[in-house]
C-alpha cells in the first residue's frame, strides 16, 4: 500500500460550509516571534483526535485565526480520519496541511515504537495505566503507533513543539513524542478530559511544558489533578465576529425555545423536555427546537412521544453552522440545561452560549461548572439549578414576562462576549505562548539523542489530506 497523498474533501453546499474568518491581520514586525515563526514555517504543529469535527468548531476557529496571524497554515495531525464532510468547504485552508494516519505509515512507524529505550518505557507505562480496560488499552496503543509514525513528518517539517487539543489521546501522543522525539509539548484541556477520562492525566500534565484551558473552573480542577501552577494558563475560546451576523435584540411573539448540542447525558436535554411538559401543564404557550445528534436521540424521541409533545418539540438532528445561526434568530431564548453525567463528564462553557449571546439571544443555563463565568445573574442571563426541570420551567416562563429586562440582559451579554471572547484577539495571546515554547530552547535540537535515527526512514509516514 502506498502512502496516501494529499486529498481534498468533496465540496460542501453553501449551507453547509463552516464560516471562515474574514478579518485580515497586519504584517508583524521583524523582531516579533511571529515573524520568526513565518521564517521557519511555523515551528509547532497541532495534534487533535479528529480534524475537522462538527462539534469542535472552536478548534477550527482557533487554527484559522492563528494561521492568518502567522501567514502560514499550521500543520495539523489528526489521529482519526475526517468523518463529517458537511462542515468543511472543498477548498478550506487546511486541506494540504492536515495529516491523517495510513495503515502503511503506522506499520513503518513500528521501529520508532520499539527501537529505543524511551519508546519501550513509554509503551510499558501506557500498558500498565490502561490494564483492565481492553477498549481504552487498544486506543492508547493505537495512539502510540500513530504518534511513532508521525516522527519523520515532524522532522521534515522542522517542528519543535506540538500542541494537543484534549488531554486524552492527543495529549498521550504528545507525551510520547516528547519522550521519544525530544519535542516540547503543550495541551489544551476542556472538560471530558479533566473530569471523566483521566487515565495518566497527572503524568501528561506534569510532563507538559504548557497547559491551556478555557475557564477558571477548569484551571482550578487541573491544579488539583497534578498540573504545576506556573504551567497553567487560561485562554478562552471565542468567535470570529467578522464572519457572523449582527445581533438581533428585538424578539417578539410566543416563547420559542432553542437548544443546541450533542444528544448526550451532560447536555441535560431530558430535563428540558420535562420542563416543556411543565410549561404545557401551566398553560404557557411555547415551541421548542433541539439541534444536534448523538446516542440519546432515540431516548429523547421516546420521551417527547411519551409526553405527547410532538406538536411543541422538534428534534432536528445535526445542522450546519449556518442553519444553527439562523435558528438563533428564530428563537426567543436559548436553553443550555447542562448536568453532570453519570460518568463525571460535564460542560465547561458551551460554545452555543457564546454564539447565542453574539446574536442578541437571551440565555438560560445551568448553574454548573464554568457557565456562571459568562452567564451572570442578574446581568447577562438566567441560571437554574442543574437537573431541576421545575426551576427551568420557571426561568423559561419568566423570560416572556418582562421584555425590557430580557433585552437589557441580552445586550449586556453581547457586550461581554465581544469584550472577552473574540477568537482572533484570544488567538494572538495563545500564539505568543506556543511560539515562545517552540523557540525558547535554542540549545536543543529536534534530533535529540532519544530520537530514532532518521536513516531508518525514507519518507514521511503520515498522509496529508482534509
Amino acid at each position: 500500500m502506498q502512502v496516501r497523498g494529499p486529498t481534498r474533501p468533496k465540496a460542501a453546499s453553501s449551507g453547509e460550509e463552516l464560516a471562515r474568518p474574514s478579518r485580515k491581520f497586519s504584517p508583524v514586525s521583524a523582531e516579533s516571534p511571529f515573524q520568526l515563526a513565518c521564517e521557519v514555517r511555523a515551528p509547532f504543529a497541532y495534534v487533535t483526535s479528529r480534524f475537522p469535527h462538527a462539534y469542535e468548531t472552536f478548534i477550527f476557529r482557533e487554527l484559522s485565526a492563528i494561521s492568518q496571524i502567522l501567514g502560514v497554515t499550521v500543520p495539523i495531525f489528526s489521529l482519526k480520519p475526517m468523518r463529517d464532510r458537511r462542515i468543511v468547504a472543498g477548498e478550506h485552508s487546511f486541506s494540504k496541511t492536515t495529516y491523517y494516519p495510513s495503515l502503511w505509515g503506522v506499520v513503518r512507524g513500528l521501529p520508532n515504537l520499539l527501537g529505543s529505550r524511551p519508546a519501550r518505557d513509554c509503551l510499558a507505562e501506557v500498558s500498565a495505566a490502561y490494564a483492565g480496560r481492553p477498549l481504552a488499552w487498544s486506543k492508547a496503543i493505537a495512539t502510540l503507533l500513530i504518534a511513532a509514525s508521525m516522527i519523520p513528518t515532524l522532522r521534515s517539517l522542522r517542528v519543535r513543539h506540538v500542541h494537543a487539543h484534549w488531554a486524552t489521546m492527543p495529549a498521550l501522543a504528545a507525551y510520547f513524542l516528547k519522550r521519544v522525539a525530544g519535542v516540547s509539548y503543550s495541551v489544551t484541556a476542556h472538560a471530558w478530559d479533566i473530569y471523566s477520562e483521566t487515565a495518566m492525566l497527572a503524568e501528561k500534565l506534569s510532563a507538559a511544558d504548557l497547559i491551556v484551558t478555557c475557564t477558571s473552573a477548569n484551571r482550578d480542577a487541573l491544579l488539583e489533578r497534578g498540573a504545576l501552577s506556573g504551567s497553567v494558563v487560561t485562554s478562552r475560546h471565542g468567535l470570529d465576529f467578522a464572519s457572523i451576523p449582527e445581533p438581533l435584540f428585538w424578539r417578539d411573539g410566543p416563547l420559542r425555545i432553542l437548544a443546541v448540542g450533542r444528544l448526550v447525558a451532560k447536555k441535560g436535554f431530558a430535563n428540558l423536555i420535562e420542563a416543556c411538559r411543565i410549561l404545557r401543564q401551566r398553560g404557557v404557550g411555547f415551541c421548542c427546537r433541539v439541534i444536534g445528534g448523538g446516542p440519546l436521540a432515540v431516548h429523547l424521541e421516546r420521551l417527547v412521544a411519551g409526553y405527547r409533545l410532538e406538536a411543541q418539540i422538534e428534534l432536528l438532528g445535526h445542522q450546519s453552522l449556518r442553519d444553527v445561526f439562523s435558528a438563533y434568530r428564530w428563537a426567543t431564548v436559548l436553553c443550555a440545561p447542562s448536568v453532570i453525567a453519570p460518568n463525571g463528564d460535564r460542560d465547561g462553557i458551551p460554545n452555543v452560549i457564546l454564539e447565542a449571546m453574539s446574536q442578541g439571544l437571551p440565555v438560560i443555563a445551568s448553574n454548573l461548572s464554568a457557565i456562571p463565568e459568562v452567564v451572570h445573574v442578574p446581568e447577562t442571563g438566567w441560571l437554574a439549578p442543574p437537573g431541576d426541570p421545575f426551576a427551568l420551567a420557571d426561568r423559561l416562563a419568566g423570560v416572556q414576562c418582562c421584555p425590557s429586562e430580557t433585552r437589557r440582559r441580552a445586550r449586556a451579554a453581547y457586550r461581554l462576549v465581544r469584550r472577552r471572547f473574540d477568537a482572533n484577539e484570544n488567538a494572538v495571546e495563545l500564539l505568543r505562548l506556543l511560539v515562545g515554547k517552540a523557540i525558547s530552547r535554542p540549545g536543543d535540537s529536534p534530533r535529540s539523542k532519544d530520537m530514532v535515527r532518521p536513516a531508518r526512514f525514507e519518507r514521511a509516514t503520515f498522509s496529508s489530506g482534509g
